[in-house]
């Protein structure tokens, strides 16, 4: 388990060979209009009302199994 970082709009849900448990877009674009740019205040919103943990734990059980996990839709 590892956390990585993208750039240039890549993202870990379209990368061959992993698995990924949790995506957090940090881009402005992603939390401007919701918290002004601020940051702390999406991730504290982030990790306090949307992450789904039953889905990190099936992403996790999965990628423990050697199994792919859901995919993003190509």
């Amino acid at each position: 388990m590892k956390i990585i970082d993208t750039h240039d709009a890549a993202t870990a849900l379209t990368e061959a060979g992993s698995t990924p448990l949790l995506v957090a877009d940090v881009w402005e674009h992603a939390y401007y209009i919701d918290v002004k740019s601020d940051r702390a205040a999406f991730l504290k919103g982030f990790t306090e009302k949307l992450i789904n943990w039953r889905f990190a734990e099936a992403q996790y059980e999965a990628a423990v199994k050697g199994e792919a996990g859901w995919r993003f839709p190509s």
